[in-house]
């Protein structure tokens, strides 16, 4: 299977060695249940692919609206650690030339016409229609990955219309974590000392069971100036919170608080600096929001050691004996689910969605302010036009200049006529104002003098 640069295909066709033959019928086989469905190659700019996950979704002619929560991509990108690529370049149709690649999380640079699931440093998206990416997408999120030359003659995988590439002999190397109650992230300090934000070079991992780190306006986590620090952390993806319906007065994050015993940050790159602990009673709600919902945790004598903490530090962020609703077990919290301690399911059942209660969409809003003979009300566009009336736009809610006794107002005199129907002693004479509008606030005062020359 040849690519491109920026095309994304099928990984059915991939001839490649990737490890054991069940393995690969799981991740890349022919089944519809193939884990990863497709492979982008340069998706995301230079020295970048993406691998596209299997996702539940609804096309509507070509616009995309995703079915699959964005915990089923957060699953796969703690489970899995990427090790190295080995990729071909054939040159012309002639030369072949081939590279092994470091492979690295990371996140999304293009987010234009993309959904993503947070703001800042996305580690995947989704594509809103299918032309999001240049050369066409299918309505599946892909996850972001970098690449850094490691050995070979191919070189650096850049935008290059003479090149055709495909996946090298060894393929694919994916590493199996044993860590699904963490999120971590490679530290990246921003800012000028004292106050440096604590931010990431990569992508953050999210925990298995749906927990990422939240960036605020000081960062994932800050010093406090009365003393402390805080860290934000976003639960959208959890079971409490995916299976919560915002209509009901029930809050997710008590629930979600029975599911581990504290939180504990640490730097896995400084052993000898103290571990930073949370207790769960410090928890305060930053955003309540079913698509956005964050919470801070507070440690009143502990602080970040930002100047000992170095860039390029693993930060980890763990919740100590985390549990999850036993898989399978598709009732609510407060339905009476089942937990267990957390574990990644089989390999089969990664395919499988996460419940989720989505967000009362709201229906669009079609009508508008509309004026018909002096009176605004809201009416569609094209039943406004069917009265005689005159539209203000889809959403607008005030009319301008539009009387109350018919047609629009103007306070300015425009050009009008007189008509007399009748004789001066006995008729009635007509003032003609433009059609549609009335005279707002002005008197006409018509005066009849008879010419003595005429009498």
């Amino acid at each position: 299977m040849g690519y491109n640069f920026g095309t994304s295909y099928s990984t059915k066709e991939w001839d490649a060695a990737r490890g054991s033959t069940d393995l690969d019928a799981i991740l890349f086989g022919l089944e519809d249940n193939a884990l990863l469905t497709e492979f982008g190659c340069g998706t995301d700019g230079n020295n970048t692919f993406t691998l596209h996950i299997n996702t539940s979704s609804t096309v509507d002619d070509t616009a995309y609206t995703r079915n699959s929560a964005w915990r089923k991509a957060y699953r796969f990108i703690n489970r899995f650690d990427l090790g190295t690529i080995n990729m071909d370049q054939r040159i012309n149709g002639k030369l072949d030339k081939q590279s092994t690649y470091k492979v690295s999380r990371s996140f999304a640079k293009n987010t234009v016409s993309f959904e993503v699931p947070i703001d800042h440093k996305p580690p995947c998206r989704f594509p809103l229609h299918d032309s999001s990416n240049p050369t066409g997408s299918r309505p599946l999120v892909e996850m972001i990955y970098s690449m850094t030359l490691l050995a070979g003659t191919a070189g650096d995988l850049l935008d290059d219309p003479i090149s055709n590439w495909s996946i090298g002999s060894t393929g694919l190397q994916l590493i199996e974590n044993s860590t699904p109650e963490s999120i971590e992230f490679t530290l990246l300090k921003s800012g000028t000392p004292p106050f440096q934000k604590i931010d990431t070079s990569t992508s953050i991992v999210p925990a298995y069971s749906g927990e990422i780190l939240s960036f605020q306006d000081a960062g994932y986590m800050e010093n406090v100036q009365e003393g402390g620090m805080k860290i934000f952390i976003d639960i959208t993806q959890t079971d409490e919170v995916l299976r919560w319906d915002p209509e009901t007065d029930i809050k997710p994050e008590e629930y979600w608080l029975d599911t581990f015993s504290s939180i504990q940050v640490k730097n896995d790159n400084r052993r000898s600096f103290p571990k930073i602990t949370f207790k769960k009673n410090t928890l305060e709600v930053v955003s309540n929001d079913k698509d956005n919902y964050v919470v801070s945790f507070h440690n009143d004598t502990a602080t970040i050691p930002v100047s000992k903490w170095l860039n390029g530090d693993t930060i980890r962020t763990e919740f100590k004996r985390k549990k999850t609703i036993v898989f399978g077990d598709n009732r609510a919290p407060w339905d009476g689910s089942v937990y267990e301690n957390i574990q990644y399911r089989s390999l089969n059942d990664e395919f499988q969605d996460d419940p989720w209660v989505q967000a009362p969409i709201e229906p669009p809003i079609e009508t508008g302010a509309c004026c018909i003979n002096g009176v605004c009300e809201q009416k569609f566009e094209v039943e406004c036009g069917q009265l005689g009336g005159q539209f203000f736009g889809v959403g607008s809610t005030d009319c301008t200049d539009c009387g109350d006794d018919g047609g629009n107002e103007s306070s300015e005199i425009l050009p009008f006529t007189i008509t007399l129907n009748g004789t001066l002693d006995d008729g009635t004479v007509t003032i003609n104002y433009p059609s549609g509008f009335n005279a707002t606030g002005i008197t006409f005062e018509v005066y009849i003098e008879k010419d003595p020359d005429l009498s």
